[in-house]
Formats: structure tokens, C-alpha cells, sequence
């Protein structure tokens, strides 16, 4: 998955972080928390902290765990 965002050298850390928000919505959905943990280690250290999509990510994120009860990782995010 991860080579799959990075396949355009263009890509704008704005656009990344729109298309990790898109696919954090899909995991609360699918309940996929494999893919939000996924999402977690490879995408999270190249959001811009502090604006609105990391928050947004971060939330997505969270939402999911809570989903899938794992809570201690929803803690760590």
C-alpha cells in the first residue's frame, strides 16, 4: 500500500493527506483496523502536525480503533 500514494513524485503532502483521510473513512466503515494500523506506521510522520487534516486523520484513526476496541492504540495516536 505504501508505494501505491508514492508512484507520482509530485505528490503534495496536502494531497497525501486528503487520500489518508478518504481511506481512514473506508476503515471506520469496513472496520478494517489492519489497514488503519497500516496507515498509522507508514503515512502518520509525513502529515504536517497541526492542521486540520492531521487532526482529521488522527480522528479517523481513533474512531476506528474505538471500533475494533483496541484502545491502547487509539491512545497512542
Amino acid at each position: 500500500m505504501q508505494t501505491k500514494y508514492f508512484l507520482n513524485p509530485f505528490l503534495a503532502v496536502i494531497t497525501l493527506e486528503i487520500l489518508i483521510t478518504s481511506q481512514l473513512k473506508i476503515t471506520i466503515i469496513s472496520k478494517d483496523a489492519s489497514t488503519a494500523l497500516e496507515i498509522d506506521a507508514n503515512y502518520f510522520d509525513k502529515l504536517n502536525i497541526g492542521n486540520f487534516n492531521w487532526y482529521a486523520c488522527n480522528y479517523y484513526f481513533i474512531l476506528t480503533m474505538f471500533h475494533q476496541k483496541i484502545f491502547l492504540k487509539a491512545l497512542t495516536a
